[in-house]
């Protein structure tokens, strides 16, 4: 449960950088990364990398939930 709340914590932490628009959007954040920038803000360096984080968070949920971790 520490790590759940651990990785809880710095998702929350870094979707403060985000911009509004893609804050909660799986794909648009990995959209932005990848510089696809359909309707989507371009973000700074600072952002990508909170958008890597979230994103690695989001699989790490994942992970835990289907038993990987």
């Amino acid at each position: 449960m520490k790590l759940e709340n651990k990785l809880m914590y710095l998702q929350r932490k870094c979707e403060k950088f985000l911009p509004e628009s893609i804050r909660d959007d799986y794909f648009g954040i990995e959209y932005s990364l990848a510089d696809v920038y359909d309707n989507l803000p371009k973000i700074t360096e600072l952002q990508k990398l909170a958008g890597e984080v979230v994103l690695w968070t989001v699989d790490m949920f994942e992970a835990i939930e289907e038993g990987e971790i």
